[in-house]
């Protein structure tokens, strides 16, 4: 093996074992990311970034030079999205009464992810408010915050997926139109303890739960060939309207077909799975929250 192989080798063995043992990684050590640096500098190999700005992008293990900010993937950022709009829909509850009853927070995977102690709260409002925020982090993943100096926040080349924190919604929702007769809703559920994390919560666990299921959207798209393509997104569309009946197969169909080749079009990368390192980016739980963390004291 070559010094560069072995070098790689050892970056990947190590991060291997912290994850056996479910042990928190810091990423990669930066001795061994400008080791690597130097010698495929000194091997002719066109880096196109400088030493500072590499270590910045290895530093959480990608290998498609895409992730923004080192560690969230275009093919995660492309599940992610997809599960929050699923919790969109999921929160679409009608209700008769002014607050929700226990059935329906339980049957509902959004609002039974929350704290309990949120769930008085509970009324139309609160859940429209939970709404807004699942559709702000959908618009956070494409969108460019400019900085001082007129970069955008994430480190190019991926300048339009930006990471859903407090701060970033925020600006998501003071610059876009869409959130215009939704502020007010959003507002309430934070003042009533709603949190960021708890929706970047019930996003990443369910998307990682649904990463193990061979039948899920995502591992269909990477079984199906160019040539079975269609046989899969029929298989699929059958399946899906085995328990969702009020669908057109066709469209289905065609969505799976045109999902598919957005997909095909993301590069893979090394951290398209690796939920374990979002929890600890955005520092949430495995599952969901039993009480509201406590709110920061006021400076």
């Amino acid at each position: 093996m070559t010094p560069l192989e072995l070098l790689a080798r050892d970056l990947r063995t190590k991060r291997e074992f912290l994850a056996s043992y479910n042990t928190p990684w810091s990423g990669h050590a930066d001795e061994a990311l400008v080791t690597k640096y130097i010698i495929k500098s000194a091997m002719g190999t066109r880096i196109g970034l400088p030493e500072c700005a590499y270590i910045k992008q290895k530093k959480w293990g990608c290998t498609c030079n895409e992730c923004a900010c080192g560690w969230l993937s275009p093919r995660m950022c492309f599940r992610l999205q997809a599960v929050a709009a699923l919790m969109m829909d999921d929160l679409e509850i009608p209700m008769q009464q002014e607050r929700l009853n226990d059935v329906q927070i339980h049957a509902s995977m959004a609002l039974s992810y929350l704290p309990v102690d949120l769930r008085p709260s509970m009324d139309r409002q609160f859940v429209d408010g939970y709404m807004t925020l699942f559709l702000a982090i959908c618009h956070t993943f494409d969108f460019s915050l400019p900085q001082a100096d007129g970069q955008p926040m994430c480190a190019k080349p991926a300048p339009h997926r930006c990471i859903p924190t407090p701060s970033t919604i925020d600006v998501v929702v003071a610059s876009l139109i869409a959130f215009e007769h939704k502020k007010e809703n959003l507002e309430y559920f934070f003042d009533e303890g709603g949190k960021v994390e708890h929706a970047l919560a019930r996003i990443i666990n369910f998307a990682a739960d649904e990463s193990t299921n061979p039948d899920c959207l995502w591992n269909q798209f990477e079984a199906a060939g160019p040539s079975d393509i269609h046989a899969a997104a029929a298989h699929f569309a059958d399946k899906l309207m085995s328990s969702v009946q009020a669908l057109d197969r066709t469209s289905v169909v065609q969505n799976f077909i045109d999902r598919k080749a957005n997909w095909d079009s993301l590069p893979s990368c090394a951290n398209d799975l690796e939920f374990g390192l979002l929890r600890e980016r955005f520092n949430i739980p495995a599952g969901p929250f039993t009480f509201s963390p406590p709110r920061p004291s006021a400076a």
